[in-house]
């Protein structure tokens, strides 16, 4: 089973709460409006965040094998 969390508690918040709970695959983040070109993996979580007022638009694909998440490459 896979996880996705959505998340509004900013970038660092998002980041300490990639290290402290497993089972996490990906937190869909925003507040801090940061806008990450290449998300960050930790521990394998991906750190995806908006970017402020909008101002860019991002997609990102995943792919399930045997029920467990991975990005598309």
């Amino acid at each position: 089973m896979s996880l996705f969390l959505l998340s509004h508690l900013g970038y660092t918040k998002d980041m300490e709460l990639a290290q402290s709970v497993s089972g996490i695959d990906i937190i869909a983040g925003s507040h801090t409006g940061m806008n990450l070109s290449y998300p960050p993996v930790v521990k394998n979580t991906i750190l995806l965040q908006t970017g402020l007022k909008g101002m860019f638009a991002a997609r990102f694909d995943f792919t399930l094998y045997n029920n467990h998440s991975t990005p598309y490459k």
